[in-house]
């Protein structure tokens, strides 16, 4: 679930502040990272709590 808004995020803020044609793959690279870090997070917490 993170990764769509945080792909719309970057696309708007990578076209916006860095170039028109950094919309797309800056959206991806940023909803890509923002899914790993949710992946990450998630992992940690359920290898916390289930051992």
């Amino acid at each position: 679930m993170a990764f769509l808004p945080a792909t719309g995020a970057g696309i708007i803020a990578s076209d916006t502040w860095l170039s028109p044609w950094m919309g797309i793959p800056g959206g991806l690279a940023l909803g890509g990272f923002a899914y790993g870090l949710v992946w990450a997070y998630e992992s940690w917490m359920w290898r916390r709590h289930n051992g």
